[in-house]
């Protein structure tokens, strides 16, 4: 009766030569193989994408064209920068409930919605040239009462948005006032005086981007419907 060692070796009869069986693990496995050349395949075209989206992705523009600010897109990406920072100093995981962002009063990172008061009648007014110049003059404004570390952008056409890392909720409060102080002293071209209402917002613990930008533009909301040319907040 036929036999057959752990060794695998096969014996096939009396008086007969012994011939080697290849093991169950040195056998070929086309499947196995199939599935790994696919895997490889996916790998690759998904690599292909992701280089072909960021040839794309750089071509964008990251500034604003009029201003020569970041515009959304960039702001965008600085501020996911912030609560990455954020979350990173904290050590923790917002996912777990252990609190990564500080909250009003304690130094983490705060944004700051400037809006220009009746911009669209002053375009209807004096002339979308005239809008130009003075959304230029205000860059140059907002600019000189920031500090090195802040970021000014354009959010929208007559928005725009400040970067104030490591500053908590009252540090931004000041920091608003005294760019909302500047603009109302300053003379601009065409239209002379000028006034702006401004929204500020701080990190708060399990914040996203969109939550902090969203009670910004609350704030925003809040002066406006206060008689404008003010600084507000939402609770």
């Amino acid at each position: 009766m036929p036999a057959v060692h752990e060794s695998g070796v096969h014996i096939s009869g009396a008086g007969q030569h012994a011939t080697a069986r290849p093991s169950d693990a040195d056998r070929p496995r086309p499947h196995g193989q199939s599935w790994l050349a696919g895997s490889l395949l996916a790998l690759r075209e998904q690599a292909q994408r992701l280089s072909v989206w960021q040839a794309r992705d750089s071509g964008l523009p990251r500034h604003d064209e009029l201003t020569g600010l970041p515009n959304r897109r960039t702001l965008n990406e600085r501020l996911q920068a912030l609560l990455n920072a954020a979350d990173r100093g904290r050590g923790g995981d917002r996912d777990h409930g252990l609190q990564t962002l500080p909250g009003r009063g304690q130094q983490g990172w705060s944004v700051l919605l400037v809006d220009i008061d009746f911009f669209r009648s002053l375009n209807e007014t004096h002339g979308r040239p005239a809008g130009d110049e003075v959304l230029k003059v205000l860059t140059a404004c907002l600019r000189q009462e920031l500090r090195t570390d802040d970021v000014l952008g354009r959010w929208n056409g007559d928005e725009f948005l400040v970067l104030l890392p490591a500053t908590g909720f009252e540090g931004a409060l000041v920091a608003a006032e005294r760019l909302r102080r500047a603009v109302s002293l300053r003379t601009f071209p065409h239209v002379g005086g000028l006034t702006v209402s401004i929204g500020v917002a701080s990190s708060l613990p399990g914040d996203g981007v969109e939550r902090v930008v969203t009670r910004a533009d609350a704030g925003v909301e809040i002066a406006r419907q206060s008689g404008r040319n003010r600084v507000a907040f939402s609770e």
